[in-house]
């Protein structure tokens, strides 16, 4: 199934839903996606739970490049 074909499935579903909690869910969705470019200070401070001790030192792959 290719994309076209997926999306045209999907607007053919949602034009069929009348219960109001998937209508909610899916504006959520939307407004979440279109939101997304959007970046928040300090939003990702739980994302990081441990640095390595060695996170600055020189990678011995490029150890070449560094002479």
């Amino acid at each position: 199934m290719d994309i076209q074909s997926t999306k045209i499935e999907l607007i053919n579903w949602i034009t069929k839903v009348n219960d109001i909690q998937i209508i909610k869910a899916l504006k959520s969705i939307k407004d979440d996606k279109a939101g997304h470019g959007k970046r928040q200070f300090g939003s990702g401070k739980h994302l990081i739970s441990k640095i390595a001790d060695d996170f600055n030192a020189p990678l011995d792959q490029f150890k070449d490049y560094l002479k």
